[in-house]
């Protein structure tokens, strides 16, 4: 009699042991792919060019590598374009207004003198951004 009791408790126990780890895994949905318009959010800095011919151009200094474009998630664009004169400087500072085409493929970056310009999406995850810039040219940038 006691071993049908510990039997039964063993199976009982086993039984809800599997209840309970199959009803768990059957509440977790997948976790969705972040989109290009949230992937582009947050500062980018220029790691390299590539030319059509192949030829690699990188920042040259570290002032170079300070340049970054920022993307906020309300559609505006800051840069901030640095060079080496002797001393390390902000050369540009611009605010623009962007947006990605329905098909998420197209950066549109809109001027403050209201010229757009679209540069094709070759690349983009939570760290790289590759943008074809024009005439074959692509451009690389790392998030930071």
């Amino acid at each position: 009699m006691k071993n049908i009791y510990c039997n039964i408790l063993k199976i009982s126990v086993f039984v809800f042991f599997f209840i309970v780890v199959g009803a768990c895994g059957k509440d977790k949905e997948p976790i969705p792919e972040p989109t290009n318009a949230e992937l582009i959010v947050g500062k980018w800095y220029i790691t390299k060019t590539t030319t059509s011919d192949g030829a690699v151009q990188q920042p040259a200094n570290d002032c170079e590598k300070k340049t970054c474009y920022e993307f906020s998630a309300e559609g505006v664009m800051n840069v901030n374009h640095f060079e080496l004169d002797e001393v390390c400087k902000n050369t540009l500072s611009m605010t623009a207004q962007y947006t990605l085409t329905l098909d998420r493929r197209k950066l549109v970056v809109i001027g403050s003198d209201g010229v757009s310009n679209a540069f094709e999406i070759i690349r983009l995850n939570d760290k790289i951004l590759e943008i074809e810039v024009g005439g074959g040219i692509i451009a690389e940038f790392e998030k930071r």
